[in-house]
């Protein structure tokens, strides 16, 4: 993840703006969505001086990792509105459907939209069991019979399973990514008291793309040879 520094100072129209989106922040009234995407706006106009996560942690009293975990809440559901679609009630659910869908807006709304056609929309589990369905759905073979989506099984909706490793598996790709799905599963459990795991998420999906990228420039040097 790139660092967000603005070294250049702000003019009187960027301070006034600034201070317009920070009012948005400070009134509790204002919903996670109008809170992440005052943040993001800064973020993006770069309307701070120094690093943005300094500025975001010392003028809000935020940790790094809720300031981040917003400003996706606040896309998903900016995303889901502009398709016409009811926001989730709080950004515990907004992030659950980033979680499962990352780089696909597309595949948020159907998420969502099955999601609420299931009948029980605030629960995080069903969530992440429409996802798992969705994603077994590509898979099925013509023997296969999917699970109905509007029904919520509570004896499995928190159990986790085991993901294990073969000890003879020596590329580190695939073990994090492993790592990264079981430390999923015990966030899911749950449910919203899953903040304190995302700055490792983060940290094993930067280590995944910084270790691709190594992969790729070898691979680039080997053909060049």
């Amino acid at each position: 993840m790139t660092e967000n520094t603005n070294t250049v100072a702000l003019t009187v129209e960027q301070l006034e703006e600034a201070q317009k989106q920070e009012q948005i922040i400070d009134n509790g009234l204002s919903s996670y969505v109008e809170v992440g995407l005052a943040l993001r706006k800064i973020q993006e106009e770069r309307l701070y001086e120094g690093k943005f996560d300094d500025y975001a942690t010392d003028r809000f009293a935020l940790k790094r990792h809720t300031i981040y975990r917003l400003i996706r809440a606040a896309s998903v559901a900016e995303r889901l509105k502009n398709a016409g679609l009811p926001i989730p009630k709080n950004a515990g659910q907004a992030h659950r459907i980033h979680d499962h869908a990352p780089k696909d807006p597309a595949e948020q709304m159907e998420l969502w939209t099955k999601v609420i056609e299931s009948g029980v929309p605030t629960a995080l589990s069903q969530i992440d069991r429409i996802a798992k369905q969705m994603k077994e759905s590509l898979t099925l073979t013509d023997d296969d019979e999917p699970e109905s989506l509007g029904e919520v099984d509570m004896d499995s909706a928190h159990h986790i399973e085991p993901i294990t490793v073969p000890p003879t598996e020596a590329d580190p790709l695939p073990c994090l990514r492993r790592a990264a799905q079981e430390l999923h599963a015990v966030a899911n459990a749950i449910d919203d008291g899953f903040g304190e795991f995302e700055p490792l998420e983060e940290e094993i999906e930067r280590i995944v793309e910084l270790l691709a990228g190594i992969r790729s420039k070898l691979g680039a040097v080997r053909l060049a040879a």
